[in-house]
């Protein structure tokens, strides 16, 4: 996916074998190694212009970022009335039940991993998160979409670590919400974040890609964005973009 993209960027198999090298990430067998190749001929060098890998635009989060930090906030104010005991801090209930992220969240999560955890911490995070992943999706498979459920699969959340969220203050709403009485639960997600929500994920794809989203954006599990796999369909909804756009 990473050398289609690069090769979608203009660079050429030259300069996107010089970029990818360093990575252990390599095709698999011939039928790959060739489709790349193919791949490589439709989407030739770029001549006209230097090519980067950097965004056409600046792209500057940061007023997305505040937003959903407020909209963190008033849930917060919520749960303090409402509960004794948050979920990461004082119990890890919450730590056993799968979490999906929209957008939004899941780069602002990114980007908190990335800068409030140590390199060895978030390593060590990264790897809770593959094996918790391989868990979830053979419990996924061996029962039915309503039944399926983490605690099922014997995983706990690569965030929690003796019962304690490494990421308290930037944990997801879902960890958030744990534990307000249903009826608040549901009326809070429907009324409040599920709009919030869908709003800066729209918001932080047109700053991305520089176009509307053509379809309902994708949410990612907490695993994929832990370990970052979930990058890998983010390219994909970019390269869709990007060729939507061309074919107009």
């Amino acid at each position: 996916v990473l050398n289609a993209y690069l090769l979608r960027r203009g660079l050429g198999h030259r300069l996107a074998w010089l970029k990818l090298r360093s990575l252990r990430s390599k095709p698999a067998n011939f039928e790959q190694w060739w489709t790349i190749r193919k791949y490589g001929k439709k989407s030739p060098k770029l001549t006209v212009c230097e090519p980067s890998l950097e965004m056409r635009r600046a792209v500057n989060l940061a007023p997305l970022f505040h937003d959903y930090e407020a909209l963190s906030r008033r849930i917060d104010d919520l749960a303090g009335y409402e509960l004794r005991q948050s979920c990461g801090r004082d119990h890890d209930r919450c730590c056993h039940t799968p979490i999906r992220l929209r957008m939004i969240e899941a780069v602002y999560l990114t980007h908190k991993l990335n800068t409030a955890l140590s390199s060895e911490v978030r390593l060590d995070a990264i790897g809770r998160a593959v094996q918790s992943a391989k868990q979830e999706r053979a419990a996924a498979r061996a029962l039915s979409e309503t039944d399926s459920c983490l605690s099922d699969a014997n995983a706990t959340c690569p965030l929690s670590v003796q019962g304690v969220c490494i990421v308290f203050p930037y944990r997801p709403l879902q960890c958030r919400t744990f534990g307000l009485d249903a009826d608040t639960s549901l009326d809070v997600w429907d009324s409040v974040l599920v709009p919030a929500l869908d709003r800066l994920s729209l918001e932080l794809w047109m700053a991305f890609a520089g176009t509307m989203a053509r379809a309902d954006l994708p949410d990612f599990a907490l695993t994929d964005v832990v370990s970052g796999k979930y990058v890998q369909a983010f390219f994909h909804l970019m390269l869709e973009a990007e060729a939507a756009a061309e074919n107009k």
